[in-house]
């Protein structure tokens, strides 16, 4: 192995193991669980579990600098402010050190319906940084689920995302690129 690679190996393992550390020193304050499908798995649905962990709720304030600078400047913008959240949380598999989460935002529409939507900043692959194609214009991921009384309910993920918004009405949208959102069953509170 040349030195650069090892180099690189030993960063991305000094980075990971210090993520490792930093996700476990938060006590959540919100665990979820969810049964992720993608119906566009090539035989049929192709099903796997993750977990998400919530460290903290993102704020009115951040909710606010989130929204204005999308009516103001556009998605483009938004991902240099997203990026610079503190870390909420993180979503993993069962066998996989996990990534971090930037915005988590929890509502509740009556007495019985949670609504949890979270958007973070989705790594780019080596190749999209070298060619730049246009899922670059695709930079976030959102998560979004609902739950009963119970603590059970379902959502989707949107793996590659643009985020706009009508500035007249307000409304915020989600654009997934290319590809059906992997919908989330059995997502239960923990």
């Amino acid at each position: 192995m040349t030195r650069p690679f090892r180099v690189l190996g030993l960063s991305l393992g000094v980075a990971l193991a210090a993520g490792a550390l930093l996700t476990a020193a938060q006590d959540p304050i919100a665990k979820y669980s969810a049964q992720v499908v993608n119906f566009d798995a090539p035989a049929g649905a192709a099903t796997g579990l993750i977990q998400i962990q919530i460290s903290r709720w993102s704020t009115d304030a951040e909710r606010d600098k989130l929204t204005n600078t999308l009516f103001e400047q556009g998605g483009k913008q938004l991902l240099a402010v997203v990026s610079k959240l503190p870390t909420a949380g993180s979503i993993r598999t069962p066998d996989s050190v996990g990534y971090p989460l930037r915005y988590a935002r929890r509502t509740t529409a009556s007495a019985n319906i949670e609504n949890v939507v979270i958007i973070t900043d989705r790594p780019l692959s080596f190749f999209e940084l070298r060619n730049s194609p246009r899922s670059n214009d695709y930079p976030f991921t959102v998560i979004r689920f609902q739950l009963n009384s119970q603590g059970q309910g379902q959502g989707d993920i949107l793996l590659a995302t643009r985020i706009s918004a009508d500035k007249v009405t307000k409304d915020i949208a989600y654009e997934n690129f290319g590809a059906t959102p992997l919908k989330l069953q059995n997502v239960r509170r923990e």
